[in-house]
């Protein structure tokens, strides 16, 4: 699953952005590695810690909230750490950045 899902994160970036900079591609490749690491992990944990003997409301109630709550924040992570790499910058010189700030409310983030 893991394998399946950074080859899926590498193929809409292609989809998307093409090959014009380097810079989305790897963050979708770590994206869509680490998003796909948290939904195996948290697949083998349910299976190991007999989760799935819960009504199956709570179940998917437990997955929405994880999921919405973590992917969001991977997103957001990834691409501060990323933009502190490639410029140089601190955590807080990025997230107060124009650029950062333009990226959350106006471009992208909101679909990623």
């Amino acid at each position: 699953m893991l394998a399946i899902g950074t080859l899926l994160g590498a193929i809409y970036i292609i989809f998307s952005d093409g090959f014009e900079s380097w810079f989305p591609f790897i963050n979708a490749i770590i994206i869509s590695f680490l998003i796909s690491g948290l939904i195996s992990l948290l697949e083998i944990w349910w299976l190991e810690k007999g989760i799935r003997k819960l009504r199956f409301i709570s179940i998917l109630f437990l997955r929405v909230l994880i999921y919405v709550v973590s992917i969001p924040l991977i997103v957001f992570n990834e691409l501060v750490i990323a933009r502190m790499i490639v410029n140089s910058q601190s955590y807080v010189e990025v997230f107060n950045s124009d650029d950062f700030t333009r990226y959350l409310t106006r471009e992208d983030f909101r679909i990623a």
